[in-house]
């Protein structure tokens, strides 16, 4: 998890996940754009992106910059705030299901009758490896002290994700 911050934290990472999505994009990525985006540099922001795809917004292509930028708004920050929410929210879905529940085989059957299989399958499982993802949930609260302190800044949303 700390590697995950410090990862973030490089000013760089940002203009790498544009040459990524933009690479992903090929042959349909308007040529002008394609220019525009080769000459990015480490202290290209997220608003600099939605400047440059503003005379695009009608092409459907450039979709996946544009998600880009809205993840980035809110600077390294801001998307190790989503991360760590996310994985705290996914956690707390499955394990959700199993309290108060008289034992783990009535959570189970209960699960089994109202999921289809497939889900059924994926939160027994995920369930099961409760320990390494507990592990995991304490290593993420010890980091946020670490997320918090990367450039840029949560959104409201995304802080109100992390609160709750």
């Amino acid at each position: 998890v700390g590697a995950l911050a410090d990862a973030l934290g490089d000013a760089t990472i940002f203009q790498l996940r544009i040459r990524e999505e933009a690479g992903a994009i090929g042959q349909k990525m308007p040529a002008e754009l394609d220019a525009a985006l080769a000459k990015v540099s480490a202290d290209f922001s997220a608003s600099d992106l939605e400047g440059a795809l503003a005379p695009y917004a009608d092409e459907p292509a450039v979709e996946p910059l544009r998600k880009l930028a809205s993840i980035w708004s809110g600077g390294a920050s801001g998307v190790a705030t989503e991360a760590v929410a996310d994985a705290l929210e996914r956690f707390l879905a499955v394990e959700e299901r199993f309290v108060g529940r008289a034992d783990t085989d009535a959570a189970t059957r209960e699960l089994v009758k109202a999921a289809p299989r497939p889900e059924a399958a994926a939160v027994l499982l995920a369930h099961a490896k409760l320990g390494d993802r507990a592990a995991l949930v304490r290593a993420l609260i010890a980091a946020l002290p670490r997320v918090q302190a990367l450039p840029g800044r949560a959104t409201e949303d995304e802080a109100a994700r992390l609160e709750k």
